[in-house]
């Protein structure tokens, strides 16, 4: 897997707080018109690194002891992408239970079922749609967390739809 490399994120992952770390994986099956990381879609992007599930392990544990959390979320790219599946599915199976994992893809809920993927905690599927864009402009206290376009879902690991109209309101 290419790897592109990680940010800490208070937007990204689905907790009042939060708080989590980006890890940006290279390769994405689909060219969504307004997509934020358009070069990542690109397997072999230039910019990336080649990791092993070990590296790739090891670098998110110490990108999580850095930021002191628990919670990750794989993006890209698309951590589903054809070139990516086998990674990650690998990923999540050796190492899903270290880590609080948000996946997000662009591939719709079936497809991720077929899938079977085990060791993440949530997914946001779900193409990227500029024409439905939304954005977040709650000031202050952190309640919910607003998907990039309105037709995107988040679901948690037994595959119960938490959003309505692309957004996840926090209890």
């Amino acid at each position: 897997m290419r790897f592109a490399g990680s940010e800490m994120t208070f937007t990204d992952y689905p907790s009042k707080d939060g708080w989590a770390v980006s890890l940006f994986m290279c390769g994405c099956d689909f060219s969504c018109k307004g997509c934020h990381n358009p070069s990542l879609q690109n397997p072999e992007y230039q910019g990336g690194v080649k990791f092993s599930i070990e590296d790739f392990y090891n670098h998110c544990k110490q990108e999580t002891l850095k930021y002191r959390t628990n919670n990750i979320v794989l993006l890209g790219g698309d951590p589903l992408a054809s070139c990516n599946r086998k990674f990650t599915a690998q990923f999540l199976e050796q190492y899903g239970g270290c880590f609080n994992i948000c996946i997000y893809t662009g591939y719709d809920i079936d497809t991720v079922k077929y899938l079977n993927l085990n060791g993440f905690k949530f997914i946001k599927t779900g193409e990227y749609i500029k024409e439905l864009h939304q954005s977040d402009i709650t000031k202050g206290q952190r309640t919910k967390l607003v998907l990039g376009s309105s037709n995107q879902e988040l679901y948690n690991n037994n595959y119960v739809k938490l959003t309505k109209e692309g957004v996840y309101y926090f209890e």
